[in-house]
């Protein structure tokens, strides 16, 4: 049988293509028919970051074609107002949200304002302090944390946990950044890391239970956490889901091995 990994056609993302190479397969994308071996039952397509249906989406919904990361379920995962309203719907623990600027100048002393429902990277979103808001289509409380993890889930499993931490001084003076306050960004010099982590066994549940909740097989989830003076889990929030996840090197190597469980590319 084939492998096929859709993305999206206006580019092909270069962990896209060594997904291919990885599991022996073929692109495939949104707006072109692949050309032979055509989808056959029995076929698998792994969808990285594929929101928007494909032009063969009806021959792959009336044969026996295994999508790993259905479309529906990646756009739904992508566009933050329908993410937060499934984790709401299944009662998965994310951040307090509105759409209502009014309602958003009741949260506390602290809001993010996210110019962009469907952005990558801290694009668009801006803290502000008091009740003074600009116009924006979501609005979500700050919350203030103590850790920051991304945790890999596929199939119902976690398969990578790290933790979100800064850059030393030196190593941030040397790329040029300046931090800016309450943004954990890369571009604001924060990294996950797999050194010296925290790990709460309710993060990893919590994060099983946002992919399951969004329909997704494989996602990245950001969640942010707090413990307790002894050092204890706290509480934690569903920040962010990401169905096309960086997958780099012990990430990377992870994703292989669940994909190759899953299809039997070897």
């Amino acid at each position: 049988m084939n492998t096929f990994i859709y993305t999206p056609a206006a580019r092909i993302p270069f962990l896209a293509r060594k997904l291919a190479r990885t599991l022996h397969g073929k692109i495939i994308q949104q707006d072109k028919y692949p050309k032979s071996p055509w989808l056959l039952g029995g076929d698998t397509i792994v969808n990285y970051g594929g929101g928007t249906p494909p032009v063969w989406e009806n021959f792959a919904r009336n044969n026996p074609v295994c999508v790993i990361n259905h479309w529906d379920a990646v756009r739904r995962s992508a566009n933050k107002i329908s993410s937060f309203k499934a984790l709401d719907e299944a009662s998965v623990n994310t951040l307090a949200w509105t759409t209502v600027k009014e309602e958003a100048a009741e949260f506390y002393d602290r809001t993010v304002v996210r110019a962009l429902v469907a952005s990558t990277c801290s694009k668009g979103i801006s803290i502000v302090d008091g009740p003074d808001l600009p116009d924006a289509p979501l609005y979500t409380r700050y919350f203030k944390k103590k850790y920051e993890f991304r945790v890999h889930v596929f199939d119902g499993k976690v398969i990578d946990y790290t933790q979100k931490k800064m850059l030393s001084e030196e190593s941030r003076k040397a790329k040029g950044i300046e931090p800016v306050p309450y943004i954990r960004s890369y571009g604001n010099g924060w990294i996950f890391s797999r050194k010296s982590i925290a790990y709460f066994k309710e993060v990893d549940e919590l994060a099983i239970r946002a992919a399951a909740a969004l329909g997704l097989d494989f996602a990245g989830i950001d969640i942010l956490c707090n413990t307790n003076k002894d050092g204890t889990f706290k509480n934690a929030v569903v920040c962010e889901t990401n169905a096309a996840p960086g997958m780099q090197k012990s990430t990377f190597v992870a994703y292989k091995k669940a994909f190759q469980q899953r299809i039997g590319a070897y």
